[in-house]
């Protein structure tokens, strides 16, 4: 009687627990969390975007588990409206699993890209300093601690540094449960600011600042294509005068996944997404550049119609995005040289804080040929007087009499 007992217990127990998996999946539930010490403020905030591939999450956080330092770090899961049948069932034994062992919260959001869901967890955030770490990546067992020992280091209010380690790329090995086998090794070549414009220099899992993040506005959601990463760092380093202070372990504590046949859009279409970095960053590159950048986007159009679309219902406000889809349009055959021009006009509406001349000119250089012209070219004093002198002379040896 009493096994029966048990076993009735046991099936009662597990009853509740998947009545409460099913509300939790058909709930409209935002938030899980668990603080294990509700009095203390880490240090550290791990945030961890998923995007589906649950799979892999569990293996991310065993690294976690395995951290020499076992305190002074929370971490926090943000669902990227992953679409994958019972994520949120997963999620929640995840943190069924995990939330008496760490400091846990996971946050469950609509689906926006990879730095739109490190910037919601970013938000909520209670470290001073952030690391960003894929759902599919993990960390040697002492890359906390050396990293800390690093932090220990720095002046309290140091802004500009970034800690990071060396890399290692990994598969798993099949033939041994939990083993790996290591494929390459990354290490972080020495810092040059003027180099960054051409080549990312860091990998996404490093150490930075909150309020570091806070100066720039966080992670750019126009980057659909990648290389929000750069971008990052990039803008991080053109906020701060003398730019960023690079502390680099030469031990390779980060471990990045690397799956059989793995690609990405820009490394099959490289000049196309550096293009598009070219035009959300026109200050750091030659007019002649951003011309022939702006000219691939609009010629290769068809391979970024129907994503810049996509982005643009995600963030309709973004003026970058509605420049983009402007070049894909007058370029792109057949040509809708209107719809161009809207999508211009809108550009620069958003815009207009930016301080970016390229919408105004591409607006102007649009109406070439019409009666809109002269009025377009109205705004052209406006232009040349928030700019230095080269912008107009530039333009003037590129297009000619035009601008004068």
């Amino acid at each position: 009687m009493k096994n029966t007992n048990k076993l009735d217990a046991r099936n009662q127990n597990k009853l509740r627990e998947n009545e409460t998996i099913e509300k939790i999946e058909k709930s409209e539930i935002k938030q899980l969390s668990s603080v294990l010490n509700k009095h203390h403020q880490p240090q550290l905030s791990i945030v961890i975007p998923v995007y589906n591939q649950i799979r892999f999450l569990d293996f991310t956080l065993q690294s976690l588990i395995k951290q020499q330092n076992t305190s002074d770090w929370e971490v926090i899961i943000v669902d990227d409206g992953s679409t994958e049948w019972l994520t949120k069932q997963l999620l929640y034994q995840v943190f069924q699993e995990y939330s008496q062992l760490i400091d846990l919260t996971i946050l469950f959001e609509v689906n926006g890209g990879l730095s739109w869901a490190r910037n919601q967890a970013i938000k909520v955030a209670n470290g001073k300093w952030i690391l960003p770490l894929d759902s599919d990546d993990t960390l040697a067992p002492d890359f906390l601690t050396k990293s800390f020992n690093v932090l220990n280091t720095l002046d309290s209010n140091n802004k500009h540094t970034v800690v990071i380690s060396d890399l290692q790329g990994f598969v798993e090995n099949e033939e041994e449960a939990g083993g790996v086998e290591r494929l390459m090794s990354w290490s972080i070549p020495d810092w040059d600011r003027e180099s960054l414009k051409f080549k990312n220099l860091l990998h996404c899992s490093a150490l930075f600042r909150k309020d570091l993040w806070e100066t720039v506005g966080g992670f750019d959601n126009n980057l659909w294509f990648g290389w929000e990463d750069w971008d990052f760092w990039l803008r991080l380093d053109r906020k701060l005068p003398d730019g960023l202070d690079i502390k680099v372990i030469r031990e390779e504590l980060f471990n990045y996944r690397m799956k059989p046949g793995m690609h990405s859009f820009c490394k099959d279409n490289f000049q196309l997404c550096f293009s598009m970095f070219q035009t959300l960053h026109p200050e750091e590159y030659s007019l002649s550049d951003i011309i022939h950048a702006h000219r691939r986007i609009g010629a290769e159009g068809a391979k970024i119609l129907l994503p810049l679309k996509r982005r643009i219902k995600q963030f309709p406000n973004s003026y970058i995005l509605h420049m983009w889809l402007g070049l894909v349009h007058e370029y792109h055959k057949p040509k809708d040289v209107v719809t161009a021009r809207r999508e211009y006009e809108l550009s620069m509406t958003l815009g207009h804080e930016k301080n970016d001349w390229q919408p105004i000119i591409l607006r102007i250089l649009v109406d070439r040929g019409t009666d809109m012209f002269d009025e377009s070219k109205r705004d052209l004093p406006h232009i040349f007087g928030k700019y230095d002198s080269n912008l107009k002379n530039e333009l003037i040896n590129v297009y000619g009499d035009i601008f004068k």
